[in-house]
C-alpha cells in the first residue's frame, strides 16, 4: 500500500484543514489535493497525509518533526521547505542562513531514513517568485527588496 507524507510550509498547507472537521479541506488546495486526488483515483488504498504549516521555517517543521513525521507510518516523505527561510530572513532577519538551512535538513533526512530505510525521498527546491505591488497586505519591502 502506498502512504505518502507531504511536509513542508504554506506551499504544501495550502490551506488544509488541521481540525478533521472538513475532510474535503484535508489535503489544502494546492498541488497536495490534486496529487491525492490523482492518486486515490487510481489507487484507493493509498494513504495521504499533509501535515505542513502556513508560515513555517525549517526549524518550526523540524520542531514538529517526531509527531507530524517520524511518527507516521509513510513509505514516501515529501519535503517543500525553505520559501519562508528566505522570506523572513530578506524581510525579518528570522530565517535560517543556508549552513543552518542544510543542517536540519540533513538531520531531518537522517532521522526519517533511520527510522525506515525503505523510505522514498521527494525533496522539493526551496524557491521564490517575484510578486507585484497590487498584494500590498503582504508588505511593500518584499517588492522593494526582490
Amino acid at each position: 500500500m502506498l502512504k505518502i507524507l507531504f511536509q513542508g510550509d504554506s506551499l504544501t498547507d495550502c490551506g488544509r484543514d488541521k481540525t478533521g472537521h472538513n475532510p474535503v479541506q484535508a489535503y489544502g488546495y494546492g498541488y497536495v489535493n490534486l496529487i491525492a486526488s490523482k492518486l486515490l483515483c487510481d489507487y484507493p488504498d493509498t494513504v495521504v497525509w499533509n501535515k505542513a504549516y502556513n508560515g513555517s521555517r525549517i526549524a518550526d517543521t523540524y520542531s514538529r518533526w517526531i509527531e507530524d513525521a517520524l511518527n507516521i507510518d509513510c513509505n514516501i516523505l515529501s519535503i517543500l521547505s525553505g520559501v519562508n527561510d528566505i522570506g523572513f530572513a530578506i524581510r525579518m532577519n528570522q530565517g535560517a542562513d543556508a549552513k543552518k538551512f542544510k543542517f536540519i535538513y540533513e538531520l531531518m533526512i537522517n532521522e526519517a531514513l533511520e527510522k525506515n530505510k525503505d523510505l522514498k525521498l521527494v525533496l522539493g527546491e526551496p524557491f521564490l517568485f517575484k510578486i507585484t505591488n497590487n498584494t500590498p497586505e503582504l508588505g511593500r519591502d518584499i517588492v522593494r527588496d526582490w
